[in-house]
């Protein structure tokens, strides 16, 4: 959006993490994320408090439900992800490094090995380990 003869910029500064997590939420609302904080700024001068609410819910495109999902589930949904993103946004690169190879590594004791070691006993027993 660009700027009107009018307006001011307000700067702040936000770990990385946290702005990324909060962009991506505001693209899950179908927001821009500085449409977000304007209108949380605009509630806050019209209602004369700086409590933290949620800001009025005004959508930049129309979005046609064309579901019937629980408005309730769905917010529970997005409110167990984020917390699933806030743990893990700090992991650092050995952490993820040790993740990647416990998954994916072909060393005794990984994931991977570990699942071919059981669907080997279950070829062995006649089974399979693909589930229908």
């Amino acid at each position: 959006m660009a700027q009107k003869a009018n307006e001011k910029q307000i700067t702040f500064y936000i770990d990385g993490m946290e702005r990324d997590q909060f962009q991506r939420l505001c693209k899950t609302m179908n927001m821009s994320a500085a449409n977000v904080l304007r209108q949380w700024v605009w509630s806050a001068i019209r209602e004369g408090s700086i409590d933290l609410e949620r800001a009025a819910t005004t959508s930049t495109k129309t979005i046609t439900k064309t579901s019937n999902i629980d408005e309730s589930v769905m917010k529970n949904i997005l409110v167990r992800l984020d917390q699933v993103e806030k743990q893990t946004a700090y992991l650092n690169e050995n952490q993820m490094e040790f993740i990647k190879d416990e998954v994916l590594g072909d060393s005794m004791g990984t994931l991977r090995n570990r699942i071919g070691v059981v669907e080997n006993q279950l070829q062995d027993l006649g089974g399979n380990i693909v589930r229908k």
